[in-house]
C-alpha cells in the first residue's frame, strides 16, 4: 500500500512539475517541457548558447536549476578553487545558489534547489529569473576571480625571505676584512 502511495505522489510531483513548467513558459513566452524520461527540462538561450536546465527528479521533493558557468581547466589551483568556496560561504555572493564542481564533467556548476511543495508559478518565474541572472553575473566574475587568484599564487611564489633563503643554502663568504 506504501509503494501505490509513493508512486502516486511522484506521479503527482511529475504532473505537477509539467503543469508548472507550461504555465511558467507561457508567463516567459518561452517553450518550457518537461522530458518524462529524464525529468528534466532545458532551457537553451539562443544568442550565447548557455543552458539552464530544471530537473524533478523522481523520489525528490526538490526543484532543481542549475547551469555549466564553465569548464575546470587544468592550471586551475587551489587558489581559485578556495575564492569559488568563499563566493559558496552563506550564499551572500551566488544570490542563494551554490556552485560547485562536477568531477566527472570537469565542470564548475551553479545550481539552486527549492522546495517543490513551496513552489507557485510566480515563485518560480522569480527563482528562474534570478536563477539566470546570477549565472550571468557569475559566469563574467569568474575570470576576474582566475585573474586575482593567479596574482596572489604569483605573489605567494616570489615573496622573498631572507630567512627562508638562509635555509636553504648556506650564502658564500665574499667578504674581505680590510683592516685600517
Amino acid at each position: 500500500m506504501q509503494d501505490i502511495r509513493s508512486s502516486r505522489t511522484i506521479f503527482s510531483m511529475a504532473m505537477d512539475g509539467e503543469h508548472l513548467l507550461r504555465e511558467v513558459g507561457e508567463r516567459m513566452r518561452i517553450p518550457l517541457k518537461l522530458d518524462p524520461k529524464t525529468c528534466r527540462c532545458v532551457v537553451k538561450n539562443r544568442t550565447s548558447r548557455e543552458e539552464y536546465l530544471i530537473e524533478f527528479p523522481p523520489k525528490n521533493p526538490f526543484l532543481y536549476i542549475y547551469t555549466v558557468l564553465r569548464p575546470l581547466d587544468n592550471e586551475d589551483d587551489g587558489p581559485f578553487l578556495r575564492k569559488l568556496l568563499t563566493l559558496n560561504l552563506f550564499g551572500l555572493q551566488t544570490d542563494g545558489c551554490t556552485i560547485g564542481v562536477d568531477d566527472g564533467s570537469r565542470n564548475i556548476i551553479l545550481h539552486l534547489a527549492f522546495p517543490i511543495e513551496f513552489v507557485s508559478v510566480q515563485i518560480f518565474v522569480n527563482l528562474l529569473t534570478n536563477f539566470i541572472e546570477t549565472a550571468k553575473k557569475m559566469r563574467a566574475g569568474l575570470d576576474d576571480i582566475r585573474v586575482i587568484a593567479t596574482r596572489e599564487l604569483k605573489k605567494k611564489q616570489t615573496h622573498y625571505s631572507p630567512a627562508e633563503c638562509m635555509d636553504k643554502e648556506k650564502p658564500k663568504n665574499n667578504m674581505r676584512i680590510i683592516r685600517i
